[in-house]
């Protein structure tokens, strides 16, 4: 907290008592001991800086000096478009526009920052508006913790969801169960996570070996049928399953492999596929095959996750 006076408080959440006079502000931007995010300026009401404090030069990227003089557009460019309706309001009411968050990129940054501004009139002894005083506190920091401890949040909720969708998947695949009847409800708890458009349980047959595609969840799935023996040579999931590895494919994949279920996929727009191997201790049992249409840079992770339902 910085203090000047009995008329001058700024502390970290804004709160101010407000400066009046000229000789208030002047005094205020010659005290050192203002708090390290906040910035002090004088302008004219043609908005051009007639003083600055160096922490507000500082948040620039600007000496002082060079502030001097100039207005704020030719010193912050197009990011003074979120600053000039305030002066202009401070300028022809002459009341205070107090607490206003701003975000933006200033041009000599490269990320956004983030700041509250207070945009003060500073009056002649006729009560004309002939200076704007402003107070800006820099609440960068701030904002990347708050979307920080969001993000944290938001990851312990997913967790808990998907600790109790996995739950209630092994309660299904532990149950004695005939895959046709069950699959589309292992397939609804694993849509309240990753929200995928398809999904289909292949299992290998113990005598030719071959994979067999035993339940699609695909409401387009005209043209795909159950009990289908999958050509080894031909369908991602052979291969995931005899590489005991999951698999992820894009477009360009998909095409490569040239299967009945890879071209009919393709045919109603789906353009990437998730392949995991479905392995229990006496051996390989199937493929678990999903399809999710949006695009997500957590693919590799939901591969991971989907890996999970083994």
């Amino acid at each position: 907290m910085m203090t000047r006076g009995a008329n001058t408080k700024i502390t970290h959440e804004g709160a101010l008592a407000i400066p009046e006079s000229l000789a208030e502000w002047e005094q205020l931007l010659g005290d050192e001991s203002i708090p390290f995010t906040a910035g002090l300026s004088i302008l004219d009401t043609d908005f051009r800086f007639l003083a600055i404090n160096k922490n507000l030069a500082e948040m620039h990227g600007i000496p002082a000096e060079a502030h001097l003089g100039k207005t704020i557009r030719e010193i912050l460019g197009d990011f003074a478009e979120l600053l000039e309706p305030y002066y202009e309001r401070v300028k022809a009411t002459g009341q205070a526009v107090l607490n206003r968050e701003i975000s933006s990129i200033l041009p000599t940054r490269s990320t956004p920052g983030h700041w509250i501004g207070h945009h003060v009139p500073i009056k002649d002894s006729d009560g004309r508006v002939t200076r704007i005083g402003v107070i800006v506190v820099e609440i960068t920091k701030q904002k990347k913790l708050e979307e920080s401890f969001r993000s944290v949040s938001e990851n312990l909720k997913d967790q808990k969801k998907r600790g109790q969708v996995m739950t209630e998947v092994g309660r299904l695949l532990e149950s004695k169960w005939d895959v046709r009847q069950v699959f589309p409800q292992v397939s609804a708890q694993l849509r309240r996570v990753l929200r995928q458009e398809y999904a289909a349980i292949s299992l290998r047959d113990e005598k030719s070996g071959q994979l067999v595609r035993r339940s699609i969840d695909f409401p387009l799935r005209k043209g795909l049928s159950h009990g289908t023996e999958i050509s080894v040579a031909k369908d991602p999931g052979s291969k995931v399953l005899e590489d005991c590895a999951s698999l992820i494919l894009n477009k360009k994949d998909m095409q490569g492999f040239k299967s009945d279920i890879t071209d009919h996929l393709l045919t109603k727009g789906l353009q990437s596929l998730c392949c995991v191997p479905l392995i229990r201790p006496k051996g390989p049992l199937g493929v678990l095959t999903l399809h999710k249409q949006q695009r997500s840079r957590r693919r590799r992770e939901e591969c991971k996750y989907f890996a999970q339902a083994r």
